[in-house]
């Protein structure tokens, strides 16, 4: 597990310093709330979420951690060292974990800003075209192939982006931040108990009757679980 980072953006820096002392003097819960607090009073950096993971980690809070790594990820998708502790994380979890399908994966490699910033450069390009085409007829027919071609990547990458959001916002991963957690037959505390998942699995988010939310780990089976019991990522 990797030392704490620094933090390159504009933040309260006197704190941040703070957090990443508690942190090098083994006080890694506290660090980890140092952290926090931060990031609920408007820091928002990959720097600070990779340190509170780590912190979290190293206070035996694997959840905690696997949940704080994956909202880091969205911030920076292709960090090696974050991919890395967050892998390292995952080996740590007992019992059924969700593991996205390789389509899933591709689709995280990258952000939405950075999924939207794809889409818009080919259907810019293809308004040049078109209007280069209406101010110059003679050469309209020759430039009819590129605004196909920049049409239907457009069309393309546009479903991507939509694929992508659509799968965060309508099944969202959730991870377990208690030791064990039942999940039930139905969302109910006297429902009997179908399984039981531990602290550190990623479940998918199916249904949500508040405070339950109905997981599945596998994608065969699910249940109810107490939203007390999962870490959910942040609306976007």
């Amino acid at each position: 597990m990797s030392m704490a980072r620094a933090d390159t953006t504009p933040a309260p820096a006197a704190a941040f310093e703070a957090a990443n002392r508690l942190y090098e003097q083994g006080q890694f819960l506290e660090a980890a709330q140092a952290y926090a607090e931060l990031w609920n009073q408007g820091t928002r950096s990959a720097a600070l979420l990779y340190n509170q993971g780590n912190a979290w980690f190293k206070a035996g809070q694997i959840g905690r951690a696997v949940a704080t790594y994956r909202q880091a990820l969205d911030l920076t998708p292709r960090d090696p060292e974050l991919r890395a502790n967050l892998q390292f994380a995952r080996q740590q979890v007992q019992g059924a974990s969700w593991r996205p399908a390789w389509y899933e994966t591709t689709l995280q490699s990258l952000t939405l800003n950075e999924w939207t910033l794809l889409t818009l450069l080919p259907f810019w390009a293809t308004l040049l075209l078109l209007t280069l085409g209406q101010l110059r007829p003679a050469i309209r027919s020759r430039l009819r192939p590129w605004i196909w071609a920049g049409t239907l990547s457009t069309a393309v990458l546009a479903s991507l982006l939509a694929v992508t959001w659509y799968g965060r916002q309508t099944r969202p991963i959730g991870v377990v931040i208690v030791g064990n957690a039942p999940v039930r037959n139905g969302p109910f505390e006297e429902s009997p108990v179908l399984f039981t998942v531990y602290d550190g699995a990623e479940l998918r988010i199916l249904e949500r009757k508040t405070p339950w939310l109905r997981v599945t780990a596998d994608g065969v089976r699910s249940g109810w679980l107490h939203e007390t019991q999962i870490s959910l990522p942040p609306r976007t």
